[in-house]
């Protein structure tokens, strides 16, 4: 297994790449990315979208590689936020893993990498190639693109979903010492019932979907996932 890389602390005015290597929505949902983009410049940051329009599925497959390659080769981002999962991240795999100069560009210049869902794929490409530590977390569309409600007070934090999330984000991508716990959204998220885990033995865990975790066997590097519980769906 190759040895851990941290990316550095996203600093303020620092350029955030958002790219889409699953679903390809950006020019479905326009207002949503304008939004999920003011979220972010509001903030003092740059946004940079990298999506070319795909023509069939080889276009698609050509485009998100592109795309991706672009975002981790480019030495003025320093961050890249995934868009929004999606049901097709694994057909990058092949050519990501072959790849070997992008794995050795990713390790001398290494990036925040944000995303969820079907970009479990990506993480585990990072994780078990480059060594790479990245974070499980929200999507452009799906989270930080969210309507505000016009009842939402915009100086609490914590009043809508959206602003809720995108302090939790900044917080864990922009600060060097450990997150800590994070509060349940006032507005958003139920309080879980009540229960406790019991570990039997020791254990690591990792967070991501179950089915992308499973499609990585058949790319070798396996013996990450020994001894792991899966948590997520």
């Amino acid at each position: 297994m190759v040895s851990p890389i941290t990316p550095k602390r996203l600093e303020s005015n620092s350029t955030i790449a958002f790219v889409s290597p699953s679903a390809r929505l950006n020019h479905e949902l326009p207002a949503v990315m304008s939004r999920a983009t003011a979220v972010l410049t509001g903030q003092g940051y740059k946004v940079h979208e990298l999506f070319t329009s795909d023509t069939g599925i080889q276009s698609s497959i050509d485009n998100r590689l592109s795309e991706l390659r672009a975002a981790f080769s480019d030495p003025t981002i320093s961050a890249i936020i995934c868009t929004i999962g999606g049901p097709c991240f694994n057909e990058l795999l092949p050519a990501l893993i072959a790849d070997t100069d992008l794995h050795k560009t990713i390790r001398a210049n290494p990036k925040i990498v944000v995303g969820c869902s079907d970009i479990t794929g990506l993480h585990w490409f990072l994780h078990a190639l480059t060594g790479l530590r990245t974070f499980y977390g929200p999507g452009a569309i799906p989270e930080l693109g969210q309507s505000i409600s016009a009842d939402d007070d915009d100086d609490d934090d914590d009043a809508s979903p959206v602003a809720f999330c995108a302090k939790h984000l900044l917080r864990a991508i922009t600060q060097t010492q450990p997150l800590g716990d994070v509060a349940i959204s006032p507005t958003y998220a139920p309080k879980p019932v009540p229960c406790l885990w019991s570990l039997f033995s020791p254990l690591r865990a990792c967070l991501g979907r179950y089915n992308i975790l499973f499609d990585s066997f058949s790319f070798g590097a396996t013996s990450f996932w020994y001894g792991l519980l899966e948590l997520g769906g």
